[in-house]
């Protein structure tokens, strides 16, 4: 009750990615379907394969997908300006970027999750704000409710701001 499947364990990098790439704007409306079980003796209480898509005010819009059985593992981002592409995008090191077809300096060595308890840590010790603040989570399960929901009635949930 407590634990999550594949969108919770994974998908919500590729949400906080969306919004980061959208400058925290909140989505106005999602749809999402969950995809047949391949292995439902693994995965019988949670699901396996989701596919979500998050609509945003101006038309933009965030195609996503978390899986405990597909490879995928990549972010892209395009405007009318610009394509970003990240390809490993979650893994824990080795991330490559590429923005408008030019490879950047590789993310190499980098262990953000090592980082981010030891800032959590100094926030702790300084008595500062942390950087991934409660209204954060908050957000990001109340965006994750709605795939769910999405999924389950098998139509498109409107979010209320």
């Amino acid at each position: 009750m407590a634990g999550g499947g594949q969108l919770i364990n994974t998908g919500i990098y590729v949400i906080q990615s969306a919004l980061m790439a959208k400058g925290e704007e909140m989505p106005v409306a999602v749809t999402a379907s969950e995809s047949p079980k391949t292995r439902p003796d693994y995965f019988n209480e949670v699901e396996e394969t989701i596919n979500f898509v998050l609509e945003w005010a101006d038309g933009s819009k965030l195609e996503g997908t978390s899986s405990g059985v597909q490879g995928s593992n990549h972010f892209e981002a395009e405007s009318a300006a610009h394509r970003l592409r990240v390809d490993p995008a979650y893994s824990y090191d080795g991330l490559r970027m590429m923005m408008d077809g030019v490879p950047r300096t590789p993310i190499d060595g980098f262990f953000q999750q090592a980082a981010q308890m030891d800032a959590f840590a100094a926030d702790v010790i300084n008595a500062t704000p942390s950087v991934v603040p409660g209204a954060m989570g908050r957000r990001d399960m109340r965006l994750i409710t709605a795939i769910y929901e999405a999924a389950r009635m098998g139509q498109r949930i409107e979010l209320r701001s």
